[in-house]
């Protein structure tokens, strides 16, 4: 919003044909520009992986602002590394951190944060929660067969359906 002031400035003086001048003055008041970290997409992450193994996912931040943001990126946890750790985001413009999950060898569920600090002066930091599913994994083989089919339940589980092949 553009907002214009106007004054008129009265200068007193000992001249005895103008005691009094006044000088129009007028001002145009527009807002400082200031950067505005958006929403991060997705808003949390829940990933797995087998104990002692690694996976990525990725966190997605837009500056919705008229300036330039910078930030700086604090992975919550020794299990995860973000990159990059920090930058600058022009107007409209968008941010991928990419974060490296490695499950401890112990397994186990865990759960920490991504923290994003910014020079946003109304939301200077956000954080995305982070889960990481480290329990063991089934691994399934099968000889001289085919998966026939491959079916996630409701409940997050796997139904597999094998078929032995033809005899001839």
């Amino acid at each position: 919003m553009v907002m214009m002031l106007s004054a008129t400035v009265s200068i007193a003086s000992n001249d005895p044909d103008e005691a009094n001048v006044g000088v129009p003055v007028s001002l145009d008041c527009r807002p400082v520009p200031v950067p505005d970290i958006g929403a991060p997409y997705p808003a949390s992450i829940a990933v797995g992986a087998a104990p002692g193994d690694s996976t990525t996912a990725q966190v997605h931040f837009p500056n919705d602002g008229e300036a330039d943001l910078t930030f700086e990126v604090s992975p919550g946890a020794a299990w995860m590394v973000a990159a990059p750790t920090s930058g600058t985001v022009a107007p409209a413009g968008w941010q991928a951190i990419d974060l490296t999950l490695t499950c401890p060898s112990s397994g186990g569920l865990h759960n920490s944060q991504v923290t994003i600090e910014s020079n946003d002066p109304d939301e200077p930091q956000l954080s995305v929660p982070v889960g990481l599913d480290c329990t063991a994994t089934l691994d399934l083989r099968f000889e001289r067969a085919y998966l026939a089919q491959a079916t996630q339940n409701p409940e997050g589980t796997v139904s597999l359906v094998a078929g032995l092949p033809a005899v001839a």
